[in-house]
């Protein structure tokens, strides 16, 4: 009567369950994370995704560095990594303040960039969880789907007003000196934004009342809609880089469809009744998603539809949103932009045609390529935490071209100064010419003390006190070898 249908029930009883003090009252009986009460004792546990350390009060996570997947628990607040090889979870760190919504690790610098839902916030950390950074703050909108040029590790966003279906954006916002631009402002819910920079595509889902896929260049302009019918919630977007192909998931029609860059050839890859489909990313030849019924990252063959078993469901998973994967697959960047900038002060902008240089709002150009105020951005090497020298291009997948006059990213410690490494070639040569030194003083003493042994193990050692030898003969041209007995 006035219930709708009943999922679960619980019944408390303050007489039969009396309050009593147990071992993890105090300070949580000193786990770090989970106390099981044992009578008068207790038994510390860890979260999913984190191990027990030695002392048996302290959780760790193990970090994964490559071949895994990274993805985001709406509910329960938190980011698994999730081996590609043996399907072993392991969690991220991160602080219970944060609340991710979407999030990928950067191919280069393997720094995880996340867009925070409950702060509005844009960040990016370590795997380890460690050293957060605040890139972007958005005041009333909401941050969703994010995704990074790395021409110019620029970063692009949509953004929701928050409340609101009616207005959103999609921006551009430089990681490390928190320059912001917004690029499209006329949409009505923005979720979703995927780039292919060497075309200067910009792709985007809009799902307000008459939901859409949209193109345009990644400046914003030549905005239009390529997919526009037989859709209803798109919830992911992504781009498969080798066969140059669009694909999206429909959450409502449970379906991964894919089609062209114009969005022609449109096909559909496969559909997972009662999944509610929500993210996805291609990786090779294969199609990773998220649904909010699968507790569970599901894999695809993009080529057949086929799904290929390689995790169970765990009832650990709350509700899977974003997926990446890292290594992801190489991203065509636009030359230009990778190679000094473009010669642009702040923002270098891919377009169909080439790229223009862009301030951030609030800044006006002095000329086409220079920003009237803000420092000249550096080189992207250094910004990413490598060194930098002029000794070639770099080709549109990220191949260093030598002899061509622009920049190489090496690692810093390929790139010291010429003279220290001077100093320890002639340090290392002087170390060996003493170490061959102290061989052949060795080797031909042991020659000596070999000759001698055999001198006298001849026969014609004899020793003193013998008959026909007199102490005096010893020395006085005597060829036999005497010794005294």
């Amino acid at each position: 009567d006035g219930f709708g249908k009943l999922t679960g029930m619980a019944i408390f009883d303050p007489g039969l369950q009396k309050k009593q003090k147990g071992p993890c009252e105090l300070n949580n009986g000193g786990c770090e994370h989970i106390c099981l009460p044992k009578g008068t004792f207790r038994k510390c546990m860890c979260g999913f995704g984190y191990r027990l350390e030695v002392n048996g009060v302290n959780c760790s996570t193990d970090t994964m560095k490559n071949n895994f997947i990274l993805t985001v628990d709406f509910t329960h607040k938190r980011m698994y990594q999730i081996s590609t090889q043996s399907a072993v979870v392991s969690a991220v760190d991160v602080d219970k303040d944060y609340s991710p919504a979407r999030a990928f690790v950067h191919h280069v610098t393997s720094e995880i960039y996340w867009s925070d839902y409950r702060n509005r916030q844009i960040k990016k950390m370590d795997l380890s969880g460690k050293n957060v950074t605040t890139i972007l703050n958005l005041g009333s909108f909401t941050p969703f789907g994010i995704a990074i040029d790395y021409s110019t590790d620029l970063l692009y966003y949509a953004a929701v007003l928050s409340g609101l279906t009616s207005a959103s954006f999609i921006g551009v916002v430089d990681p490390y000196t928190g320059y912001d631009r917004q690029i499209i402002t006329d949409l009505a819910a923005a979720y979703e934004v995927v780039l292919y920079p060497s075309k200067g595509y910009l792709f985007y889902t809009d799902t307000g009342d008459a939901p859409y896929i949209g193109r345009s260049s990644m400046d914003g302009t030549f905005k239009e809609a390529i997919v526009a019918t037989k859709i209803r919630q798109v919830n992911g977007l992504a781009i498969d880089y080798t066969s140059k192909r669009l694909y999206w998931s429909d959450g409502v029609q449970d379906v991964i469809e894919y089609c062209d860059f114009d969005g022609k050839n449109r096909h559909v890859l496969l559909k997972d009744e009662q999944a509610h489909i929500a993210n996805l990313v291609v990786a090779g030849n294969f199609v990773y998603y998220t649904a909010i019924n699968r507790q569970r990252v599901t894999k695809v063959n993009k080529n057949s539809g086929y799904k290929v078993h390689w995790m169970m469901d765990s009832h650990e998973y709350g509700r899977l949103e974003s997926v990446d994967t890292h290594p992801g697959d190489v991203q065509p960047v636009n030359k230009d932009c990778l190679n000094k900038n473009g010669n642009c002060s702040s923002m270098c902008i891919p377009t169909l045609t080439g790229y223009i240089c862009a301030c951030a709002d609030g800044m006006d150009m002095k000329d086409k390529f220079t920003c009237t105020q803000g420092d000249k951005r550096k080189p992207l090497p250094i910004l990413r935490g490598l060194s930098y020298r002029e000794e070639g291009v770099v080709s549109e997948n990220n191949i260093p071209v030598q002899n061509l006059g622009g920049p190489r990213a090496v690692k810093a410690e390929d790139t010291s100064d010429a003279t220290p490494i001077i100093a320890g070639s002639v340090l290392g040569a002087v170390v060996l010419i003493g170490i061959v030194v102290v061989l052949l003083f060795i080797y031909f003493k042991r020659r000596a003390r070999i000759a001698y042994e055999e001198q006298i193990d001849t026969p014609n050692v004899k020793f003193a006190n013998d008959s026909g030898i007199s102490n005096a003969g010893f020395g006085d041209g005597n060829p036999e070898i005497r010794i005294n007995s």
